[in-house]
């Protein structure tokens, strides 16, 4: 018979939970890469916007113009502050994943480790049968041939 580990079904399970961590950081990193890459985008688009305020500016254009343009940064700028706290949350979420992951991991590890402990143990208490069978085995052949 082989060896058949009693707490495989938790070792089974510890290992679920770190294929879940896993899969919630991936998920929580893409969102993260989201998240700046929108911030990009809006920083860019206000220094595109600011850049041509500064280019009409040595120009003459209407004041209503420049008005319109300036609510625009003005606008974009409050959308950034937003988007910044959005990416401070992705951040936080990041950091509290991979916290549970590397939870998850060391937990896992435990169990692993206690599963290869059990594995030596049934192994030596294997050996040592078999060792003790072979012992009385050639015991028994001995006697066998001194008393025959």
């Amino acid at each position: 018979m082989g060896f058949r580990y009693t707490f495989q079904g938790i070792l089974d399970l510890k290992e679920s939970e770190r294929n879940q961590a896993e899969r919630e950081l991936s998920q929580s990193i893409g969102q993260l890469q989201l998240e700046e890459s929108s911030l990009k985008e809006l920083l860019d688009n206000r220094l595109q916007i600011i850049a041509q305020m500064n280019q009409a500016s040595s120009k003459s254009i209407p004041i209503g113009q420049m008005v319109q343009m300036q609510q625009y940064v003005d606008h974009l700028d409050n959308r950034i502050k937003l988007k910044n706290q959005d990416v401070r949350v992705a951040q936080r979420r990041v950091s509290q994943d991979q916290e549970q992951l590397t939870h998850c991991m060391v937990d896992e590890k435990v169990w692993i480790k206690a599963r290869e402990k059990a594995l030596q143990l049934y192994t030596s208490t294997q050996l040592k049968k078999e060792q003790n069978l072979l012992d009385e085995m050639a015991a028994s052949r001995f006697l066998r041939m001194s008393t025959g």
